[in-house]
């Protein structure tokens, strides 16, 4: 097992230090400083691995802290809670946290390369990940933890998060293996938007449980996370659930579908279009990728239907909330650019427009016209525009009807909807300007230009 982590953990160093080359190549000045034959220094490449190493180390121990101070410490000490509710919201975050995000079940290239092309035992791979996986995630935490409380009790805390990404990991690799993974993917996201309002709404009035009973939940999840922990150790089936997840990536990675396939998608579905030009080029791109475009639009639409739900169900039947937040609610207004920001699928889908469409007709002179690019922009664009405002749209009439339940005058609802619908249009506008600007990402959907990140 020691082996296969070592071996592992060179190839995933190989490949971010091949892709810092690349980068380095592709900067305009400091590439021609560069020697042609930089992939194969091996001094080159040990200095840089020991570089990566050192920020490695330094940037995680930096997020885990800025993750600490943002979502814990401010909201604590902005909000005057008692001295142990900090730990009731890292509860809620932390299983949020483990839902969303799971680095066993991600297809990264590396593990690509690891498991289908080099053949490495996928269980030993699996399980020292994991192990190193789960260290990390303690270390970290319990070393910015313990800053802010006792040694103790950062123990406990961080081991409970290390069970509870355990218990949750085994239940997802339990599901895995018998049902669509798309699916358990979708319903996960689903369930930590419902578990991330909740925790916001019992944190901001004072709904949580005492230490003791903290403390109970987090001995609960420990031992959850050994149990699961064993199970993860005697599952068998690794294999067959990481060829359905690269297939299924495929699936969805529509760069890898063949013409053929394309061209049956597109006559099975009967699409008609009497535009010619470049509005029949985009109409028939939208089709071939509606699934990678518009999956994660309709996931967020549902997100967002189910807490836009909820928050009218709280406004409407319980009136002691409309007075107790009014004021706050009129000035959270500024709060939604981040979480347009967040939301906006536009990076995204010009990563798809890319390495599918626009990589290939590059080749091609009358594509690189100014007057052909702006037409082609200026479709693209009422077309993000109407992908993103469909979500937009659920925030704003949600947040402006809220605040006319609040008693606020009229205009203020109307000022509110226009706003979050001018915030979208603003992002779109911003990712397919910086899009066409930059040119940022090769064929494999890569940024290779850090501008953009």
């Amino acid at each position: 097992m020691i082996n296969t982590f070592k071996q592992s953990f060179k190839l995933s160093m190989t490949y971010k230090i091949n892709h810092f080359i690349y980068i380095l190549k592709k900067t305009p000045i400091i590439k021609y400083m560069l020697p042609l034959n930089l992939y194969a220094n091996r001094t080159l490449k040990n200095i840089c691995m020991v570089i990566s190493i050192i920020l490695d180390i330094i940037a995680f121990f930096l997020r885990k802290a800025l993750y600490i101070l943002v979502f814990i410490v401010l909201p604590f000490i902005l909000l005057d809670k008692p001295d142990y509710s900090f730990l009731w919201v890292l509860f809620f975050l932390s299983l949020v946290g483990a839902l969303i995000h799971n680095y066993d079940l991600d297809s990264s290239e590396d593990k690509y390369y690891a498991l289908v092309l080099m053949r490495m035992d996928v269980h030993e791979y699996v399980m020292s990940t994991t192990i190193f996986y789960m260290l990390k995630t303690f270390i970290g935490f319990f070393a910015c933890l313990y800053f802010i409380n006792d040694p103790l009790q950062a123990m406990i805390t961080s081991l409970m998060i290390v069970g509870m990404k355990s218990f949750i990991l085994a239940i997802k690799i339990y599901l895995y293996n018998r049902y669509d993974i798309d699916i358990i993917q979708t319903g996960c996201t689903i369930i930590a938007v419902i578990i991330f309002v909740i925790g916001c709404l019992t944190f901001y009035f004072d709904y949580y449980l005492s230490l003791s009973m903290i403390n109970n939940n987090c001995y609960v999840f420990i031992v959850l996370g050994v149990l699961a922990f064993a199970y993860l150790y005697k599952f068998d089936y690794y294999l067959h659930i990481y060829k359905r997840i690269f297939n299924n990536n495929k699936d969805i990675d529509v760069n890898q579908i063949n013409e053929k396939t394309y061209l049956e998608r597109i006559e099975n579905k009967q699409v008609k279009t009497s535009k010619h030009g470049f509005e029949m080029m985009h109409d028939l791109f939208m089709e071939r990728h509606h699934k990678a475009l518009w999956r994660m639009t309709y996931i967020k639409c549902i997100v967002c239907g189910i807490v836009a739900c909820i928050a009218l169900v709280l406004f409407i039947f319980v009136p002691n909330i409309i007075e107790e937040v009014s004021v706050d609610l009129v000035n959270a207004l500024p709060c939604f650019l981040f979480v347009l920001y967040i939301l906006n699928n536009s990076e995204d889908v010009t990563r798809t427009m890319f390495s599918n469409c626009d990589h290939s007709l590059l080749k091609y002179t009358f594509y690189r016209e100014p007057k052909n690019l702006l037409h082609l922009f200026s479709i693209r664009l009422k077309e993000l525009i109407r992908m993103n405002s469909t979500y937009a749209f659920i925030i704003a009439i949600t947040y402006a009807f809220i605040l006319y339940l609040c008693h606020n005058p009229l205009y203020y609802s109307l000022i509110a909807f226009i706003s979050i619908i001018c915030m979208c249009i603003f992002f779109t506008i911003h990712y397919l300007t910086l899009y066409y600007l930059m040119q940022p990402f090769d064929k494999n959907k890569e940024i290779v230009k850090p501008a953009m990140a």
